[in-house]
This record gives structure tokens, C-alpha cells and sequence, in this order.
């Protein structure tokens, strides 16, 4: 995300059952803070929303409003939205007005953790989501979760084809996030009573905010925690200047591919492991066979 302004798009009410329910600000409360902090310089926004379009036709309505106010003030924003409601009309019409960044929240490419997430976004839906944006001129950010706790090897397998198919695995910084993100719990979620019923569930945190779940696999939990460790290796020396992978360097490019398809062969040969190994070797032996290997693809 570019520096700049934070603006809160909606507020939130309570429904019936206590769960949260979409409330959107109208366009023309957006319009006027955004012209208030233009007034102070700023011309960079970014709205804080993982739903920015809403549901529905009064949710698409209003965000063309909002489109059709903010294209003459020659501003920059990003957005998050649910692939689903997303279309042509409205990612051309978000474009004019100034859309830079879009992050689509996917969640997974396997139908069945999608409905484990009670999430209603088809697969086609985000796959569409995807090919819209780049029409657009826009390569997606992607919110994903590789693993969960309750997933399956061909869970994981499903993930990978999707990420693959859809050449969301071809860029080094948002390969390194997309194969190492894990699903968290956060207190009084659904999922936050459900796996404390099943005595699951680590607190983290001085509050308990924040939970740790137990794999139903130890397979899925092996390859996880051997992909994190890869990933966020990665992660860390891309925010290192003097690194060769240092995310802002615009010369010789090379190892970024490298490192990149490396990544995505460990995963793969990790789940081919985890398939047909019948004691998974050590965690800490293997890290550190990983971490080698790493650095000889980045060096």
C-alpha cells in the first residue's frame, strides 16, 4: 500500500443475532472528507473496507455514485472488495476515478474450505475477478488463506492449481504471501467458540485477541509450518536494502524469478512429501536444508 490518506468507507451496525451488518456512508460524506484532507495535501487514499462495493444493487449503485464524484479531484486510492461484486462497469467506472490498488478477497481455491468459511464467492467468481482486473490494467492483490486448520492435502492441491491457473504466483512478493498465509481466529468470532468447544483453541496474547488452532492433519500442519519458514525468509530479505532481492531495486531482476519459482517447487515437492513419507522428518533439520538452499538462489 502507497502512503497516504485512511478512510473508513461504512460503519457497522448490529443485526439480529449480534452478527455485523453492511452499512454504507453515503458517497457524498466520503466526497467531503476526502476534500477536506485534499486540502491539507494529501492526494493518495486508501479506503478501509474489505467489502468497498457492497452488496447488492443499492451497494453497486452507490459505489458509482462515488465513482462519479471522486473522477474530477485527479486522485489515487486503493480498495478491497469481494470478487463477486465486482464488474466491468464498475471496475472502469473505479479506474477513471482513480483506482490503483485492488486487494480481492478470494480466500481459498478449494470449494470446500470456501464453504467450511461459509463464504458464497464461487470459484468462477474470482477467477473472473482477476481477469477483469487485468483487463482494467490492474494486477490484483489477492487475500488468500493456504492453510486452515481443518484442511486436507487436496485442499492444499486445489489452492495451488487455482493460484497457478490464474498467474497469481508469477510475482516474488505476493508469491511469498500467498503460500505462507494461515487462517487466524480472533475472539468472538463464530470460529472462536467453535474451536474452543472442540479444545482447539491456544490464546494468544496478553488478551487472548488473537488464537492459535490445532491442524486436524499433522500433514497439512508440517507443510505449513515448513512454508511459512520459506516464505518468511523471503519476506524479510526483500525488506533488506542490501539484499539482491530487495523489493524496491529496478535493476537486474534476475533472482527475483528464481527465488520466485523456487518457492513454488518447494511447495509442490512438500506436498508430494507429505503424501507418500510415512514419518515426516524433523521440522528443524529441514529448515535448516531449506535456508541453504534459499541462499543459494538468492545469492
Amino acid at each position: 500500500m502507497k502512503p497516504g490518506a485512511k478512510v473508513r468507507h461504512r460503519g457497522s451496525t448490529e443485526g439480529r443475532a449480534g452478527s455485523p451488518l453492511w452499512r454504507g456512508r453515503s458517497p457524498h460524506s466520503v466526497f467531503q472528507e476526502m476534500t477536506q484532507l485534499m486540502n491539507l495535501g494529501v492526494k493518495d487514499f486508501y479506503f478501509l473496507d474489505p467489502n468497498f462495493i457492497g452488496p447488492g444493487k443499492k451497494g453497486r449503485d452507490r459505489v458509482l455514485e462515488l465513482a462519479q464524484l471522486l473522477r474530477p479531484l485527479g486522485i489515487t486510492f486503493g480498495m478491497e472488495t469481494r470478487p463477486n461484486d465486482l464488474d466491468a462497469e464498475i471496475l472502469e467506472s473505479l479506474v477513471s476515478a482513480g483506482l490503483q490498488s485492488l486487494l480481492l478477497g478470494i480466500e481459498s481455491g478449494s470449494v470446500s474450505v470456501l464453504g467450511r468459511l461459509h463464504k458464497s464467492a464461487l470459484l468462477s467468481a474470482g477467477k473472473r475477478a482477476v481477469h477483469l482486473c487485468r483487463s482494467a490494467g490492474i494486477d490484483p492483490e489477492v487475500g488468500f488463506l493456504m492453510f486452515v486448520p481443518d484442511g486436507t492435502l487436496e485442499d492444499l492441491e486445489h489452492n495451488l492449481e487455482f493460484l497457478q491457473a490464474n498467474n497469481l504466483l508469477d510475482r516474488l512478493d505476493r508469491t511469498a504471501n500467498l503460500l505462507c498465509h494461515c487462517q487466524i481466529v480472533l475472539m468472538g468470532a463464530p470460529d472462536d467458540r467453535r474451536y474452543k468447544e472442540q479444545e482447539r483453541l491456544t490464546e494468544l496474547g496478553p488478551l487472548g485477541f488473537e488464537g492459535e488452532i490445532s491442524f486436524i492433519d499433522d500433514r497439512v500442519k508440517w507443510v505449513s509450518e515448513l512454508m511459512v519458514h520459506a516464505c518468511l525468509s523471503v519476506l524479510r530479505d526483500m525488506s533488506r536494502p542490501q539484499s539482491p532481492v530487495y523489493w524496491r531495486k529496478s535493476v537486474d531482476r534476475s533472482r527475483f524469478g528464481g527465488v520466485n519459482d523456487y518457492l513454488v517447487n518447494l511447495s509442490k515437492q512438500l506436498l508430494k512429501d507429505a503424501r507418500k513419507i510415512t514419518h515426516l522428518p524433523p521440522i528443524s533439520v529441514l529448515e535448516i536444508d531449506i535456508e541453504r538452499e534459499l541462499r543459494g538462489a538468492i545469492a
